[in-house]
């Protein structure tokens, strides 16, 4: 099968590749070469990790934890390559000292410890807030030429992408509230607020932020820069749950461009004792491929001995890349469509293996709530079909259509979820 690339140009914007998959199927390792890869290159590199349990100075063979060497930020490892390991606590103070204090003094007036008052002010999603800020700052200041997130697993991966979303409903929430509170309620909140000043007025630095995840967001759905290398093994279970990342990935509107299959027994292992299991990886190999098309699908074997450092990660990055480049996207697919038929508008979601699965929609407003089992994506409808409702879903060849027509009745009812609308379920 051949894969047209879309090669990295001098001019162009920087590159982001999300390396993701199960826990335990080699992604720092594949993350890594990734980026020792396209370090040879000649191309400014930098490998992010973005999971809480970072293991980037394993795989680089450091002495010492990132943390310890340059508190959190960018370390040099060879010629083009630097690796980071966000430090969470730091980075509360360095950058986001006013909001970290307002915070931790509102908890400590409320007759909180100290300590533990620190520990619970770093809100849940602070970490991936703080890798998106500096992807957006690392891409507008052109710092690097390829960005590579080693991600966490799968679920925690999804929140990642999700945040931006999940941050910007909170703070339009928030403002609106802001814009209805009384002006005779307002020394209260501020009184509320502790002694660092009023929560109102830290909305406005929220705003900052706010703004540069939005930029962020943006980076992570433009398929000219972004896209997502799922990870697995040549196992059924591995396998199940990379078909489901592929599908939740496209429902946040990711561009997915290729699939490694790690740790492949090669050919000296056919000596009879490993007979059966690789007649069983080379099936599973198949049924990848297939699954995953037109996706490309690469192999990586497994090694005699644990690859980490730069020596060996480059050897692999060297097998793993033979005959094409490490920064090339391989796949460009829209996961949303938006069209007319007559005076119907149509979306098509593009959801891969969803199978017989129900999917859920809830209309609210100018958002439409897509739910599938535990996860849920508000997709932002353009004009045209916000003024409408969505009265027909069908599922067929990997595409969700829904079908919006002219509302008979503005009032919407109260859905199950807590989000207002009518709730229709997807026809197979």
């Amino acid at each position: 099968m051949t894969h047209r690339q879309f090669i990295l140009k001098e001019s162009r914007k920087p590159r982001v590749i999300l390396v993701s998959g199960k826990g335990g199927v080699g992604k720092t390792t594949l993350a890594s070469a990734t980026g020792a890869g396209c370090a040879k290159r000649g191309l400014r590199t930098l490998v992010m990790s973005i999971d809480i349990a970072h293991s980037l100075s394993d795989s680089f063979a450091l002495d010492g934890h990132l943390l310890n060497i340059n508190d959190g930020m960018p370390v040099n490892v060879s010629e083009n390559l630097d690796i980071q390991e966000v430090d969470l606590q730091a980075e509360m103070k360095r950058h986001w000292g006013d909001i970290f204090a307002s915070l931790s003094a509102l908890l400590k007036s409320s007759g909180m410890n100290e300590v533990l008052a620190e520990e619970l002010a770093i809100l849940p999603g602070m970490s991936d807030v703080v890798c998106l800020l500096y992807i957006s700052r690392y891409i507008e200041k052109n710092e690097y030429d390829v960005i590579i997130l080693d991600c966490a697993p799968t679920g925690e991966s999804l929140r990642f992408i999700s945040m931006p979303s999940t941050v910007e409903w909170s703070l339009r929430k928030v403002y609106k509230l802001k814009k209805h509170v009384p002006s005779i309620a307002k020394p209260i909140i501020r009184i509320m607020g502790g002694a660092t000043g009023s929560s109102l007025d830290e909305l406005e630095k929220l705003q900052t932020m706010y703004d540069q995840l939005n930029r962020a967001k943006s980076i992570l759905v433009d398929d000219s820069i972004t896209s997502v290398r799922l990870v697995c093994n040549a196992e059924r279970m591995v396998i199940n749950e990379t078909l489901r990342a592929y599908m939740y990935f496209c429902l946040y509107g990711m561009n997915v461009d290729m699939v490694a299959v790690n740790r492949m027994l090669p050919g000296e292992a056919n000596n009879g004792y490993f007979d059966n299991l690789i007649d069983e990886q080379n099936q599973s190999f198949e049924r990848i491929e297939n699954h995953f098309s037109p996706i490309k699908v690469i192999k990586t074997r497994m090694f005699p001995e644990e690859i980490n450092g730069i020596e060996n990660l480059e050897l692999m990055a060297g097998e793993m890349f033979s005959g094409f480049s490490p920064e090339s996207i391989y796949c460009r697919e829209n996961p949303y469509q938006f069209s007319k038929d007559g005076a119907v508008n149509l979306l098509r979601v593009k959801l891969p293996g969803v199978g017989k699965e129900n999917v859920d929609l809830f209309n609210e407003k100018d958002e439409l709530v897509i739910r599938i089992g535990n996860f849920k994506r508000h997709v932002y409808l353009p004009r045209a079909y916000a003024a409408m409702k969505p009265k027909v879903a069908n599922y067929r060849d990997n595409y969700l259509t829904i079908r919006f027509e002219k509302a008979e009745n503005t009032r919407s009812k109260e859905s199950p979820s807590g989000a207002g609308g009518d709730k229709i379920s997807a026809k197979q």
